[in-house]
């Protein structure tokens, strides 16, 4: 693993914390000062701390340069918006999947080009509430998410920045943005010897809408009469706030590490493959007193790579131990953090014209680190939402012709943890 390399996980890593970071520091800068939260005021604030929504936008690209004298056609294309609405509308944080490719015929062939999935933070300069003009300034990561004719798919994460409105009316809100990223110097191949340089355009645009649930207002009432404290007291006193916990969710893996054997002997892939959403299973144990979670997480990702008749296929198998700790709870904003140690199955295949030229495999410990946070509205309920990320600095798999990199960041943005211990007999 070379410095370069670690340079940029940590740099991918480090943007990706700042985006979710930034709108948080910039809300509590406005968050009115604490107050209890078995007051009818200290209920309200802890019960509209978060609001999820869902939604579907428009996103237009324009268009941008293939080679010296051709151009990358612009396209539009839709989206997939999942989030949470936080720090009473003073901010969001959300992940947005493209429903295609955006798929244009043209003058270079048939090419994709899309945002990829991007992962923001935004701050509201003025509350997302019911009634008036939010305006919203942000950021996270985007992509380049691009493929030319037989050429590979490449996807290339680059910090972003956005601005735009957003207009909310009781449980709806409609936005329109704008986007911008850093242009990276893409070489494409056209072919296993030729490449020529391709610069998409750094801008995008869009038009969408978003549907709010609130999934906490129904347990406003039995806080209020008292009944939910003395629940929590009975359920304490009996030992069973702390017991077992089941989470389960979809995670996005991204390579981090280098890409140097790829960039170095095979040049008409991209340095790094992409992976769909993978399935993140748990099971695990929660600690009332020191406010800790023990879990087990299950994930397999699959990574696929393929141009010019040539394919590569990573796969990592991972059962990972875990123990996280608890900052705080603001407001039902908990974050946490702690250590992680897998047991990963690396494997490595390719296929040259359909003949397998490298089949390769290691079991490896793979220590990382997680970091996320809960919505916790109340320390008794049967089930919450996690956002949860794990970072994993040190996977590779050597091979006759060089070592290939399995660093990887996971992203999982909401998962859903259910204690069925939770029950008063």
């Amino acid at each position: 693993m070379t410095t370069h390399s670690h340079r940029r996980s940590a740099h991918l890593l480090v943007t990706l914390v700042a985006a979710a970071c930034s709108a948080t520091l910039a809300s509590l800068a406005h968050a009115q000062p604490v107050v209890s939260p078995d007051s009818a005021d200290g209920v309200d604030r802890r019960l509209k701390f978060a609001e999820t929504f869902v939604g579907l936008d428009a996103a237009t690209v324009p268009g941008g340069q293939f080679g010296s004298a051709q151009s990358l056609p612009g396209r539009a294309f839709p989206r997939f918006t999942i989030g949470g609405l936080h720090f009473w509308g003073h901010a969001d944080f959300a992940v947005v999947f493209p429903l295609t490719q955006g798929t244009r015929d043209s003058g270079i062939g048939r090419s994709s080009l899309s945002t990829g999935v991007e992962t923001r933070g935004r701050w509201y300069l003025r509350p997302a509430r019911t009634g008036g003009l939010s305006p919203f300034v942000g950021g996270g990561l985007s992509a380049y998410d691009l493929r030319i004719g037989d050429g590979p798919r490449e996807y290339r994460m680059q910090p972003a920045v956005q601005a735009g409105l957003v207009y909310r009316r009781n449980r709806t809100m409609f936005e329109v943005g704008w986007s911008a990223r850093r242009v990276p110097d893409i070489s494409y191949p056209t072919s296993r010897t030729d490449a020529v340089p391709v610069r998409p355009s750094r801008h995008s645009v869009w038009i969408g809408a978003h549907r709010l649930f609130e999934t906490t207002a129904a347990i406003a009432p039995v806080i209020r009469s008292g009944e939910w404290g003395e629940r929590e007291r009975l359920l304490r006193a009996a030992g069973r706030l702390s017991g077992p916990t089941l989470a389960i969710g979809l995670s996005s893996p991204i390579l981090t590490g280098s890409g140097a054997r790829n960039r170095e002997s095979r040049p008409w892939l991209a340095e790094r493959a992409r992976a769909n959403a993978m399935l993140d299973l748990g099971v695990g144990w929660y600690l009332d007193g020191p406010d800790l979670q023990l879990n087990a997480a299950w994930r397999s990702a699959r990574f696929n790579n393929e141009a010019f008749d040539f394919r590569q296929s990573m796969q990592r198998q991972s059962v990972a131990l875990e123990a996280f700790a608890f900052l705080g709870d603001y407001h039902g904003f908990v974050p946490f953090v702690g250590p992680v140690l897998g047991i990963d199955r690396l494997v490595l295949r390719e296929d040259d014209a359909g003949t397998r030229v490298t089949d390769a495999s290691r079991d490896v410990l793979a220590p990382g680190v997680i970091f996320g946070w809960d919505i916790r509205p109340t320390r008794a309920g049967h089930w919450l939402l996690r956002t949860n990320l794990r970072w994993f600095p040190r996977l590779r798999l050597d091979t006759n012709d060089g070592s290939q990199s399995f660093d990887q960041l996971e992203f999982n943005f909401i998962q859903l943890v259910w204690y069925p211990g939770r029950t008063l007999r």
